[in-house]
Order: C-alpha cells, then structure tokens, then sequence
C-alpha cells in the first residue's frame, strides 16, 4: 500500500513537471472568448476640437452664418480659453471667430497640441514649414490625408485660406471659418476636401502633427466611437446600460471598473493605455483575464 502511493505521487509530480498548469486550467468549453465587435479608435486632438468647435455638415445657415448667427458654445469656449479676452484685436470678425486664422488657431490651442500657434496667415506661413511640431504633406491624394491635417493655401488673384481636415460620417470635409464667402461663417464644416484642387492656387500645403496628438473620450463626448466603447463594455460585464454613444456618468464608472481590473489609474477616461488593455482582454467559464490574449 505504501509502495502503491509513493508510486502515485511520484507519477503526479511526473505530470506536473511535464505538463503546463495552463493546459489543465483550460476550461472545457473551448477556451478563452475574445471580443469579434468593432473596437473604438482614439481621435486626432486637433480633429475632435474642430469638430467641436464648428457647426456639423447640414446645419441650417442661420445659426452659423457671420452677422446673423452666431458660435457655438463650445467654440465660444475654446476662443476665451485660446486667446483670453482678445480686447487689443481691432477687427470684430476676428473678435467674434469668424475669420480662418482664429479659428484654426483657437482649435490647435484649445487641443492642447499646440498652445502656441499663431494667427493670421502671414504668420501661419512662416510657422508651419519651420515648426517641428508638424511636417509638410503632398497633396497628391485624397487618401492620404488624415484627420487633424491643416490646409492652407493662397489663391491666384490674391488673398488665402486655412482650415482642419476631418470626417464625418466617412466624408472628408474642411472645418473652418470665414467672413467673405456667402455671408460669412462662425466655425463650420461647409465643403468637401474633393473640391479643393491645387490648380487654382499659387501656393498650397497641408500640415500633419508630428508628435502624439489623441485625445481620449471622457464624460460628456457624443460619438460612434464612444458606441463602439459601450458595446466592448457591455458585452465585458462592465456596463449595463443602452448603447447610444453618449459617455455619460454610467459609462464613466464602467470605464473606471475595466482600468482598475486591468491595473490601471482609474480616471474613468479612454485613453490609449486602456485601449491597449481592451485589445488584450479575453473572458472565458472561469472569470476574466485581462492581458492574457
């Protein structure tokens, strides 16, 4: 009998040696569950802002259009935020954001990306090409542009323009801001990047941040990717609320929760090392594992 056990536990030890713990704590209904939804991507700063500052594709002209309209809150905002009171400007269009340069100024100020950024296009042409903070892309293609990216050009009968390249909606389209042109805009998205053509102008460049420049959703933000967020969380066991793509108080705290159980800070925003973490969480019948793909 003796003999009999020592034999046994030696096979045991035998096994233990020869075999990984992981095979034996594979659970027996196929293994870990990896998430097959869509998952969120992080915004360009300098994009999000725009398109928080400007009107969306569609708004009525009314309520953007200069003398008559007016700006939105959030670029109202980011105007006192980017250039204080602005009270030794003389011209009113520029007071208020209706001119191209303070409204390109205002978004890449108010990102955080770059607090310095000038206004006024003589200065922007000086600026862009020798900054290290962006380099100079060819506009050979529409497909190579990126959200965020900054167009300016100057036009062959004289004057010029500046605006952010971002989508909507899978549409490239120009955020901007302007006085002259059909009455004027406070901060709008109001042409498509397929009707800007280098032919007409005298001088043209398009500029790419060259260093970190996301932004990550916290409380508050509306967006497809903030849906894409839920429905990872959702299906995590962290959140338990509608999908609707508004990061609200519920969706703050399910953030919060996965940060913590990944070993994270827990701010209850998403920024890349959370998505890092989503990108290597699986769940399986015996509980979660988070960063064991």
């Amino acid at each position: 009998m003796i003999k009999r056990r020592l034999i046994c536990s030696l096979i045991t030890v035998l096994m233990a040696l020869c075999f990984p713990l992981s095979v034996f704590a594979e659970p027996v209904d196929g293994g870990a569950d990896s998430y097959s939804g869509e998952l969120p991507e992080l915004q360009n700063s300098i994009a999000k802002q725009a398109l928080q500052c400007a009107y969306a594709p569609g708004t009525p002209r009314s309520k953007y259009k200069y003398n008559g309209g007016s700006p939105k809150k959030e670029y109202s905002e980011a105007l006192v935020q980017a250039y204080g009171s602005r009270s030794g400007w003389r011209q009113k269009r520029a007071k208020a954001g209706a001119s191209c340069d303070v409204f390109v100024g205002t978004v890449v100020r108010s990102s955080g990306y770059d607090t310095e950024f000038p206004r006024a296009l003589s200065r922007d042409l000086k600026y862009l090409p020798s900054s290290s903070k962006f380099e100079q892309i060819h506009p050979s293609s529409v497909d190579e542009l990126e959200p965020g990216d900054i167009f300016m050009y100057l036009f062959h009968g004289g004057g010029g323009h500046i605006g952010v390249y971002v989508e909507v909606d899978g549409v490239g389209y120009m955020a901007n801001a302007h006085y002259l042109a059909y009455g004027g805009c406070y901060g709008c998205i109001d042409s498509t990047i397929k009707s800007v053509s280098g032919a007409k102008y005298k001088r043209f460049g398009i500029y790419r941040a060259t260093e970190d420049c996301v932004s990550p959703y916290s409380e508050g933000d509306d967006s497809e990717n903030v849906a894409k967020l839920q429905s990872f969380l959702k299906w995590a066991g962290y959140f338990d609320d509608e999908v609707n793509g508004h990061f609200g108080e519920k969706t703050t705290a399910a953030v919060k929760k996965f940060q913590k159980d990944a070993g994270l800070k827990a701010t209850g925003q998403f920024d890349q090392e959370c998505l890092d973490a989503v990108k290597l969480y699986t769940k399986d019948s015996a509980g979660t594992n988070l960063g064991k793909k």
